[in-house]
C-alpha cells in the first residue's frame, strides 16, 4: 500500500526522470501485449482506436533541450569489465540539489559501495516500467555484480540492483586480465 504522505527515495520510483521513452512503435507493441492479456480483445481494440484518434491531433510542444553530455560521463562499459566506484565526494559533485545526476537518484545506501571495485554485470539500455508498461531508454548506466539495494531507507525487501551512472565510475585497467587468469587456474 502506498502512502502519499511519506516521500519515497528509491531509484526504481524515480527512474522515469532518468530515462527517455523508447520509440513509439516498440512501446505500443509492449503496451498492447500487456493490455490484451489483462483486458481482452475488445478493450484492446478500443485502446487502439483511441491511440489512432490522438495520432491525428496536432503535435504537442517540443520537450526542453537536454543538457549536453561531457566526455567523462561516457565509458562504454561492457559486461565483465572491472570498475572502481568514485569516492562519495567525487560523486556528490556530479549531483544536482536533489541528489540526482540527469534525473537518476544517488541513493544514500549506495555510499557504502564508494571507492570499491566491482565487475560490470551489464549496461542498462532499456527497461520496462512495471506500473505503466512503458518501455524506457537509459544511457551511460550500468548494473554492478553484487551491488544491490538493501532497502534500508524505505523499508523495502525487494533487493533491486542499484543503477550506476558511468560518470560515477572509473575503469580499472589490467584487473580483468588478472582475474581471468585466476579463474583459469581454478578451472585446472
Amino acid at each position: 500500500m502506498q502512502n502519499a504522505d511519506i516521500p519515497i527515495s528509491c531509484q526504481t520510483v524515480t527512474v522515469r526522470s532518468a530515462s527517455a521513452l523508447a520509440p513509439n512503435g516498440l512501446r505500443r507493441m509492449y503496451q498492447l501485449q500487456g493490455h490484451w492479456e489483462k483486458q481482452g480483445m475488445a478493450a484492446t481494440l478500443r485502446k487502439i482506436g483511441a491511440w489512432l484518434l490522438r495520432a491525428c491531433s496536432p503535435p504537442a510542444a517540443a520537450e526542453a533541450t537536454p543538457t549536453p553530455r561531457r566526455e567523462d560521463e561516457v565509458l562504454h562499459l561492457r559486461p565483465g569489465e572491472w570498475v572502481e566506484t568514485k569516492s562519495y565526494d567525487e560523486i556528490r559533485q556530479t549531483l544536482d540539489s536533489n541528489g540526482r545526476h540527469r534525473g537518476l537518484l544517488f541513493m544514500p545506501d549506495m555510499a557504502e559501495y564508494c571507492g570499491r571495485r566491482f565487475r560490470v554485470f551489464k549496461p542498462i539500455e532499456r527497461l520496462l516500467m512495471e506500473d505503466t508498461g512503458e518501455l524506457r531508454r537509459m544511457r551511460n548506466t550500468v548494473l554492478l555484480e553484487g551491488v544491490m539495494c538493501q532497502g534500508l531507507n524505505v523499508g523495502c525487501d525487494r533487493s533491486c540492483f542499484h543503477f550506476w551512472r558511468e560518470v560515477w565510475l572509473r575503469r580499472v585497467n589490467g584487473a580483468v586480465v588478472q582475474v581471468d587468469r585466476e579463474y583459469a587456474a581454478m578451472a585446472r
